[in-house]
């Protein structure tokens, strides 16, 4: 039977040098000392400590990288196409307001 201490009652220290390097890291309440004089003294917690900041990394980067549909079509245009489809665009609406046009006249045509 384990003596657990209450997370209020337990120290946590990290020291670091203006570089960010670690100095000293204590966890009372989890091994006591991980880090000491820049020394490791508990290879088991430092290589558990370093696990986690690497999932971090990777879940900060899995937003960016997730994907909605594995199934969707990449929607990426090159300039060649995207030209292309602005000239469409613009005959669909030339072609578009010759329609209108002739819509006004038949009704001004009703009208009468």
């Amino acid at each position: 039977m384990g003596v657990e201490i209450a997370g209020r009652m337990s120290r946590r220290k990290l020291v670091k040098d203006l570089q960010g390097n670690i100095i000293d890291l204590l966890d009372e309440s989890d091994g006591g000392w991980i880090v000491r004089n820049r020394n490791i003294v508990n290879e088991e917690k430092w290589a558990e400590l370093q696990k986690k900041e690497q999932d971090k990394i990777e879940a900060s980067k899995a937003i960016a990288m997730a994907k909605t549909n594995e199934n969707a079509p990449d929607r990426t245009v090159d300039l060649k196409t995207a030209e292309e489809n602005i000239k469409k665009q613009s005959d669909t609406d030339k072609r578009i307001d010759g329609l209108e046009s002739k819509l006004d006249k038949i009704l001004k045509a009703l009208d009468k």
